[in-house]
């Protein structure tokens, strides 16, 4: 099925939502970030639409990245790509004048999911909503960005537990230390979501465009060296030249020297 399949879009007003609907547990996948990218993307030139609201279908979280499309092929280059384009895709979310209010259901949303989640500008989530980052357990670390990410919201001393031991945090705590705005009981998760959206989309375009963009300044050149740090050390678990011969995951390899050189693109 085409990925624009899994991305739902629709217009209330001065405000546009879309829905992430890949079923039975709204995995994301590179491509999905990216059909993402391209549709906030699309909105930045349009001055009807003056907030976004970001959501999953079933009211489910967006879980983590798509286990199915990291296996349909384990290269190293298709490793590097499907890391790469999902850091691209998801600065366009970040840095995008538009802002992105994130509904964020009951549930586990863990690893890409909280990546996207990460990446939006305003979060609500329900009082059953779980969040983990799960890649160290598994062998590898986060790759879109949430190496960063993870120090900006919760906290440095928080970020490196979380990343590095898998340990799960609910909503509470999260919105203790500021990474997430509301947290409501599960059902209310959308219509506090829409409120904030809804709100934001009656402000004057040019108020929400110059909040936007001046509190984007500093924050880009702020993580953009660790975003290739991210992309780096992440391609080099996977290396062939690096790795041991029972843990190499294809033949093919890319020459370490160059990965940084093209890791730079991703910041720019």
């Amino acid at each position: 099925m085409p990925v624009e399949e899994f991305v739902k879009v629709e217009r209330v007003g001065r405000a546009a939502r879309i829905t992430i609907d890949h079923p039975p547990m709204n995995t994301v996948s590179s491509g999905i970030l990216q059909e993402l990218a391209k549709v906030v993307t699309k909105y930045e030139g349009d001055n009807a639409v003056r907030a976004i609201l970001l959501d999953s279908a079933n009211q489910k979280p967006p879980y983590a990245a798509d286990g199915a499309a990291l296996l349909a092929n384990s290269s190293w280059e298709a490793e590097f790509e499907m890391v790469r384009e999902g850091q691209r895709a998801l600065s366009a979310i970040e840095f995008s004048s538009k802002p992105i209010v994130m509904a964020i259901y009951d549930g586990i949303c863990m690893g890409g999911g909280l990546e996207l989640a990460l990446s939006c500008h305003i979060r609500v989530a329900g009082k059953g909503t779980i969040f983990a980052v799960p890649e160290a357990p598994a062998g590898a670390m986060p790759g879109w960005g949430n190496t960063q990410r993870l120090v900006q919201y919760f906290g440095r001393g928080k970020a490196l537990e979380l990343a590095l031991t898998g340990c799960q945090i609910n909503a509470a705590e999260a919105h203790a230390l500021g990474a997430v705005n509301h947290v409501v009981g599960g059902p209310e998760v959308l219509f506090k979501a829409r409120q904030i959206a809804e709100g934001i989309a009656r402000i004057r375009t040019k108020s929400v465009t110059g909040i936007m963009t001046a509190m984007h300044v500093p924050y880009p050149h702020a993580i953009a060296e660790g975003k290739v740090a991210d992309l780096v050390r992440y391609m080099e678990i996977y290396d062939p030249k690096l790795s041991p011969p029972q843990s190499r995951r294809s033949s093919s390899s890319a020459p370490s020297s160059s990965l940084t050189e093209t890791a730079i693109v991703v910041s720019a």
